[in-house]
């Protein structure tokens, strides 16, 4: 049986607790899949260890938070909130959630998230390593190393496949600022550090990360990574 548990993930200095690293351990397992939705929440399935028969007899309680060592629940109104965020308007969460519905939705959320990343890479927002390369004018090998210290990040593309943000190109936009706010935003995903820099946001009157930048709001564009990486 399976349970979908959403949860923000710390990043900070209660990493290091053992409690804390055995969620981390148990979300790792090959068991278990996660699903970035963006707004730094991750959906993810939990299956249950096989060898425990009387766990597996317990009801699924959908739309409710679930404990897990070392990270504070959701309530369930925030729960539904998040859902709202991704779902048509109009759109009810369903009250009782099979394994198999559980397992379908995770899969779609996957899928979207495939697609966007294609539609992406079509519009020519999103660039393989040479591509990058090319346009900044270094070698691939510079790139990578750029992501390996977080000056910059890249989106999964399926497989080994890795996509890069063309507006590390952008001449409108200081390098050396966008490289300090990757920085800031640490080791979120890929996805995370996209969304962040694309979408508007109320503390930059509105305007999304990279607009910002160019109208010269550096510092507040600091802020509002480092708001959003400890959100």
């Amino acid at each position: 049986m399976s349970k979908a548990a959403i949860g923000k993930v710390a990043k900070k200095g209660a990493a290091g607790t053992k409690d804390n690293n055995s969620v981390v351990k148990a979300l790792n397992t090959i068991a278990n899949r996660g699903v970035d939705i963006g707004n730094g929440f991750y959906l993810i399935e939990i299956k249950h260890n096989t060898t425990a028969p009387a766990e597996r007899k317990q009801p699924l309680v959908p739309m409710q938070p679930q404990k897990l060592p070392g990270i504070k629940p959701v309530p369930k109104e925030e729960i539904e909130h998040i859902f709202s965020m991704f779902m048509p308007s109009g759109a009810q969460p369903a009250r009782n959630v099979t394994p198999e519905a559980n397992t379908a939705f995770l899969t779609q959320l996957a899928r979207n998230e495939k697609a966007s990343i294609k539609r992406l890479a079509e519009t020519g927002d999103l660039v393989n390593s040479r591509e990058l390369a090319g346009l900044l004018g270094v070698t691939p090998q510079a790139v990578y190393k750029a992501v390996g210290d977080l000056r910059m990040f890249s989106l999964d593309a399926g497989g080994r496949n890795k996509l890069y943000p063309a507006f590390f190109a952008d001449h409108g936009l200081e390098r050396d600022q966008l490289e300090t706010v990757c920085k800031e935003l640490n080791h979120l995903p890929g996805t995370s550090k996209w969304q962040f820099f694309t979408t508007p946001r109320l503390s930059l009157s509105k305007k999304n990360p990279l607009d910002a930048l160019r109208k010269g709001k550096f510092a507040d564009v600091l802020a509002a990574a480092k708001a959003f990486k400890e959100a």
